[in-house]
């Protein structure tokens, strides 16, 4: 670059001049793509600063979310004192030992209920093992009693066949294998002249 001195621009002479105008544009054209590079950089600094900050924040976000506490869709803790009329909490102590009492006797029932199941399932089994049927087919209508017979004959049979399909079973099987079981004593009965009764 050139030093300009304080010397009067009408001392020098034309072509001074012109050089140093020529040295002053050369000046601004250094300054301008300096000005430019550091605008650049400038600008890819603050993209950088934008760019971390939304980061930043986004991360803030996630650490704030997993420190609280999430609830689930269940009920939330009131954390209050609430006033009841004393009539009022004697109704809902009656209504609760209600519940409880009606809550304990279903149990009950569903107790009793299960165990008298076990216990037909217990006679179904060995009655299918051991008896010997003495009346005919047709005079069977309780569904357990068909179910003995089934067992007793080796069919599939679970507590959810209805009596029909208990003794369409039965009745199909007995005519298939009929000249085995007429010599079995346990089901000698349901073969008579006319065959399965």
């Amino acid at each position: 670059m050139a030093s300009f001195t304080a010397i009067s621009d009408a001392a020098k002479s034309t072509e001074e001049l012109i050089n140093e105008v020529y040295a002053l544009r050369r000046q601004v054209v250094t300054l301008t793509e300096a000005l430019r590079s550091q605008t650049a950089l400038t600008t890819a600094a603050n993209s950088h600063c934008t760019i971390m900050g939304r980061v930043n924040g986004e991360l803030r976000t996630r650490l704030e979310n997993s420190h609280k506490k999430t609830n689930r869709g269940g009920s939330t803790k009131v954390k209050g004192r609430f006033l009841t009329h004393p009539e009022l909490m004697a109704a809902h102590k009656k209504e609760y030992e209600e519940h409880v009492t009606k809550k304990k006797a279903t149990e009950e029932k569903r107790r009793q209920k299960d165990h008298r199941s076990e216990e037909m399932e217990a006679c179904i089994r060995c009655d299918g093992v051991s008896k010997t049927f003495e009346l005919p087919l047709s005079l069977y209508k309780r569904k357990n009693e068909l179910r003995t017979i089934a067992r007793a004959l080796g069919l599939a049979e679970d507590g959810k066949m209805t009596v029909i399909s208990l003794t369409a079973s039965i009745r199909a099987h007995l005519t298939e294998n009929e000249l085995i079981l007429q010599k079995d004593p346990a089901f000698q009965v349901y073969f008579q002249i006319n065959g399965v009764v």
